[in-house]
């Protein structure tokens, strides 16, 4: 017998976004930001997500990031360089597939200035 909510659960899409902030690491970690200064990254794209950013380099008109990008009926999620426009927090350029083919989770941890 067919248990709906288990089938509802298995196929199940979340949508996840990259959110972006003006604070530092440490007004982060203290919860000194309004949360309603978050914005949303603005993308075409509606048969994928975006998650886990890492950015790989900031100008006064863009941003430069590296994220992981997996299809809602894909496989294994990719790496991808998503150059993000600061006025509009929409993607400026197509997306640079990297490479790597994810098959597990990858962290990246980067330093906090003392």
């Amino acid at each position: 017998m067919i248990n709906i909510k288990q089938l509802s659960q298995r196929y199940k899409i979340y949508d996840y976004n990259i959110g972006l902030i003006k604070a530092t690491p440490t007004d982060v970690i203290f919860g000194n930001f309004d949360l309603c200064s978050v914005h949303w990254l603005k993308h075409k794209y509606r048969d994928r997500m975006f998650a886990d950013p890492f950015i790989l380099k900031e100008t006064d008109d863009t941003l430069e990031i590296l994220a992981e990008e997996a299809l809602f009926l894909g496989g294994a999620a990719t790496l991808v360089k998503l150059t993000v426009c600061t006025k509009t927090f929409s993607i400026s350029k197509e997306k640079e597939n990297t490479v790597h083919k994810k098959p597990s989770v990858i962290s990246v941890y980067s330093s906090l200035e003392r």
